[in-house]
């Protein structure tokens, strides 16, 4: 972290990381020379979304990342994405865990992914991306603080 923040800022940064946060843990095939072959290579990415560059400033000057502007597709408004390196991630996450009430399942995988630390597990980590994939798919998590997929009704069909 930047500096020491106060329980306030702490639980607020939780509360926008509750809303327009993300966690994911991406896959990409890459060829390693040594192997002489093509291997799957995982990592953590936690990142911010909003259409206010001044919340994403106050947040990397708190915490630290990058910003990083998105492209404007049609009549969207101008976003930017702060992102967050995956050594001060675990930091960060363990930070506003107390806090979180949606992505405490996503924050507590993460934490356990980073932890393998330099361990190449290709199954286990494989488990994991697919467990985020999860636990991130739309409808997965929401509603409750158990992370119990929330049911709504269709008010038409009342």
């Amino acid at each position: 972290m930047t500096r020491e923040l106060t329980q306030t800022e702490v639980a607020y940064l939780a509360g926008i990381f509750d809303g327009e946060g993300c966690i994911s843990i991406m896959r990409r095939h890459c060829y390693r020379p040594r192997l002489g072959r093509v291997v799957k290579d995982y990592s953590i990415h936690v990142r911010v979304g909003n259409t206010s560059a001044q919340l994403l400033d106050w947040i990397a000057e708190r915490v630290g990342g990058a910003i990083y502007s998105q492209k404007v597709v049609g009549n969207r408004q101008k976003a930017w994405h702060w992102h967050l390196g995956k050594r001060d991630a675990a930091e960060y996450l363990r930070l506003i865990r107390p806090y979180v009430i949606v992505k405490t399942r996503q924050i507590d995988l993460a934490l356990k992914f980073i932890g393998l630390g330099r361990d190449i597990v290709p199954t286990v980590r494989a488990e994991m991306y697919e467990q985020m994939r999860e636990l991130n798919s739309r409808g997965a998590g929401k509603g409750t603080a158990d992370g119990a997929a929330s049911v709504t009704t269709n008010p038409r069909e009342l």
